[in-house]
């Protein structure tokens, strides 16, 4: 969902402002990098668990490695989500 909303962003930020019943649901630009942050986190998640339930016969190695990029990935964003300076 987050995705559809970044894919029709100008249509979005232009039909908003015009509209004044719908001033308060506009977004900021923190708003739309925040939804570019957690899309990518998603995506990532998507591609571990539709690789991982791809194979018939799991390999352990392959687990292991996606697992690990996963964690790697969850830091990063969790770092980044401390330092934003806006609640998301």
């Amino acid at each position: 969902m987050p995705g559809q909303a970044l894919d029709y962003y100008d249509t979005i930020d232009s039909f908003i402002p015009r509209n004044k019943d719908l001033h308060a649901l506009e977004l900021s630009n923190t708003d739309w990098e925040s939804l570019k942050l957690v899309t990518s986190w998603l995506k990532s998640f998507q591609s571990a668990t539709t690789e991982m339930s791809a194979t018939k016969v799991p390999m352990l190695s392959m687990t292991h490695m996606i697992f690990e990029a996963y964690r790697m990935t969850s830091r990063i964003f969790s770092v980044i989500f401390l330092l934003c300076p806006e609640p998301i």
